[in-house]
């Protein structure tokens, strides 16, 4: 799918955020299990700056979804690291804890504009939900996930045991990360 370009000033933002934190990358690709075709494809995602390169802006307007009414999903392999920017408005992001026994608990987090969340949505269940809103003061979040071919999304879905593995690597590293963000 062609998708026309995020605004130069929003690219300049998010490469600059790969920038400022590429030790943690480094990092990262250091603690990755055993060569396997997912591993070998997160690391050639990491080293050419893919992660965080398919932006999607999303903009939210008309009646509130309150939490009966939330969508919950899981996302695709393009989320195993996610960063999502809360540009304007807010939202709730709902989420299921599925390691804990039982009923899994329900963390919310609202993110009010300029806060960041960084994820790997392709582990957990989440919902979001949004207050009532107009057309003049909408809600939209940037959502940026690692940029994949058609090719590399379905080599990632093929080998889901090794993704597996792979997200719990990320996800060690997501809650240990001391992450900065950049200043244009």
């Amino acid at each position: 799918v062609r998708k026309p370009a995020a605004p130069l000033q929003m690219r300049a933002f998010f490469a600059a955020f790969r920038q400022k934190n590429s030790s943690w990358s480094q990092k990262l690709l250091a603690a990755l299990p055993s060569k396997d075709p997912c591993t070998e494809l997160f690391c050639c995602i990491i080293e050419a700056g893919r992660h965080f390169a398919d932006m999607a802006v999303q903009v939210r307007y008309g009646d509130a979804i309150d939490r009966p009414h939330i969508r919950w999903h899981c996302d695709g392999p393009s989320s195993l690291l996610r960063l999502a920017l809360q540009a304007h408005g807010t939202r709730a992001l709902h989420l299921k804890d599925s390691q804990a026994s039982g009923e899994p608990p329900h963390h919310v987090g609202w993110q009010e504009p300029g806060d960041v969340c960084l994820s790997a949505p392709l582990a957990f269940q989440y919902g979001v939900q949004y207050p009532a809103t107009d057309w003049q003061h909408p809600t939209v979040a940037v959502e940026c996930r690692a940029l994949l071919t058609k090719a590399e999304h379905q080599l990632l879905l093929m080998h889901y045991t090794a993704l597996e593995k792979l997200l719990h690597t990320v996800s060690k590293a997501l809650s240990q990360a001391h992450l900065q963000l950049p200043s244009l």
